[in-house]
């Protein structure tokens, strides 16, 4: 056999290699990825900026980040920071990061929303919602319109909860920072 356990294993070896080498690398990003806000963070401090301010704008960042519709959490941010004055830095970093957990919590408030809303079984599947585009705009608009509308609800119900809950924990922590400063 020309194809023998030798290659299969040399496969299966690199394989492996691969598969560790690229969790290792995603938590080297992360790694950095939160030294630089940190960085962010305490440069802005040092400007001026109150721990107040900083938490209100951090806070923000993470829950606009999570807004169920793609393509306005930046200039939901935008309008955000500027009507609370808030660090339009700080808020735009956080927001970017949170953009992977935009994305993967779209099927969770289409699945949620379509349970709690009897909206009926809804395809959730990427494949399918581009299909439904492609199909038509208006009918996307009829099956996916009211969704999104029933998302944002959703949404802004759960950043009033979020927002008492982590907000005295993330005041605490950036008060840390700054003192460390």
């Amino acid at each position: 056999m020309a194809f023998g356990n030798g290659v299969m294993a040399n496969i299966f070896t690199i394989m492996v290699k691969m598969r560790r080498n690229s969790i290792l690398n995603y938590q080297w990003k992360k790694q950095i990825m939160l030294k630089k806000v940190k960085f962010i963070i305490i440069e802005q401090l040092k400007t001026g900026v109150t721990p107040e301010k900083m938490t209100d704008a951090v806070l923000a960042g993470g829950l606009i980040g999570i807004f169920p519709i793609i393509g306005a959490t930046t200039l939901l941010a935008a309008l955000v920071a500027h009507f609370f004055k808030l660090n339009q830095i700080i808020i735009q970093t956080v927001n970017y990061l949170f953009y992977p957990i935009q994305i993967l919590s779209i099927p969770l408030y289409i699945k949620i929303v379509s349970l709690i809303f009897n909206v009926g079984d809804v395809p959730i599947r990427p494949d399918l919602i581009v299909k439904k585009f492609n199909e038509g705009f208006v009918n996307f608009l009829k099956l996916y319109g009211l969704i999104g509308l029933y998302a944002f609800i959703l949404w802004g119900l759960l950043t009033i909860v979020f927002y008492f809950l982590i907000r005295p924990l993330l005041f605490r922590l950036i008060l840390k920072i700054k003192r460390n400063v």
